[in-house]
């Protein structure tokens, strides 16, 4: 296994953690769990922290394609730049979910309003990750850019 692979095996979380954050959030706002809030606040801070090695391993999954048949540079630049604000969004919203949990420890009158802000940093964070993750697709797979993928080998016109 070299740095391609873990790319590849890390680089659903950020965008599977923040959708989860969210829902998991929004469901405790409706019950009023506490427990759950604080637990939404985790995953994300755990998603942001998974956004790292995901953003770094980056570029060596792109020196390991970037040669392949059908892959575009221009895609690949394009993945890379929407990965560049993806950290950036991860970053800050991972401080401010800790940030969340350290000071709702404090002052637990807070936690709603706290949970409300880290349900709306989530939701922008799910949009910018699904960004990154459909530019990502969109490098191995043609056909999400809407180019017909070559036939598969053995395959023939009828």
């Amino acid at each position: 296994m070299d740095l391609a692979h873990v790319h590849l095996m890390l680089n659903h979380v950020p965008l599977i953690g923040t959708f989860t954050a969210a829902c998991v959030i929004a469901w405790a706002l409706l019950r009023k769990s506490d427990t759950f809030k604080r637990f939404g606040m985790v995953v994300l801070v755990i998603s942001a922290l998974v956004t790292l090695p995901t953003y770094f391993t980056g570029e060596p999954a792109e020196e390991r394609v970037e040669h392949f048949p059908g892959v575009e540079r221009a895609v690949i630049h394009e993945h890379e730049e929407a990965g560049e604000a993806g950290i950036i969004v991860m970053s800050i919203a991972g401080t401010i979910a800790l940030a969340a949990l350290i000071l709702t420890n404090k002052r637990p009158t807070t936690l709603h309003r706290w949970s409300i802000v880290i349900l709306l940093i989530s939701l922008f964070s799910f949009s910018v990750m699904s960004r990154v993750a459909y530019l990502g697709g969109q490098v191995m797979h043609p056909e999400l850019r809407g180019v017909a993928s070559p036939a598969a080998p053995g395959a023939h016109d009828e």
